[in-house]
């Protein structure tokens, strides 16, 4: 189980990166207009 928990931890840091990286790409195609 111990090495079950550090994969869940680690998934739920990658979710949010991914959706901070996504909003990033936003703000800089608005930049870019």
């Amino acid at each position: 189980m111990c090495g079950g928990e550090p994969v869940r931890v680690g998934a739920l840091r990658v979710l949010p990166y991914s959706e901070v990286t996504r909003s990033a790409v936003r703000n800089q195609q608005k930049y870019d207009w």
